[in-house]
């Protein structure tokens, strides 16, 4: 009986003390930079980014829900995402603009996908680079989770 307790006591120092859950890399600096046309201003093209894999593909917005403007100026504009990377991988999220004495400041929120953006999650700020080009960028962080 001792000797069925011992192995049973290495057994589990051994393979339980290795056992080491698995977990997310810790959140790094995520930048983004999208161009849209006055054509067609619900496909815009991704030009700049960290993850190189995004460089080249397009976020695609759909479900726009836009709150007038009241009595203040101030106006929100909310829409589901779809962003599409260069090599196909896509991965959901929502952005979500709000106007307040006339200048504009938004969030954004990436969901893991699948393929090279599965586990990938980012947030953050939504600014107005360029109006003229339709030229905005996204700051913030991302993490890959396992």
């Amino acid at each position: 009986m001792k000797k069925l307790l011992f192995v049973t006591m290495i057994f589990v120092f051994v393979f339980g003390w290795g056992a080491v859950p698995a977990k997310a890399a810790p959140p790094q600096p995520f930048y983004l930079e999208k161009v849209c046309t006055m054509g067609n201003p619900t496909v815009c093209v991704i030009s700049d980014a960290t993850l190189v894999v995004l460089n080249g593909g397009t976020i695609t917005y759909f479900d726009h829900a836009f709150f007038f403007p009241n009595r203040g100026g101030n106006a929100h504009e909310a829409s589901t995402i779809l962003v599409t990377a260069s090599d196909g991988s896509t991965a959901n999220g929502h952005i979500s603009w709000v106007l307040i004495n006339g200048k504009f400041s938004g969030h954004y929120t990436i969901l893991p996908g699948n393929g090279s953006l599965a586990g990938f999650h980012a947030s953050g700020r939504v600014d107005v680079m360029n109006w003229d080009t339709l030229r905005f960028s996204f700051t913030g962080t991302y993490f890959v989770a396992p």
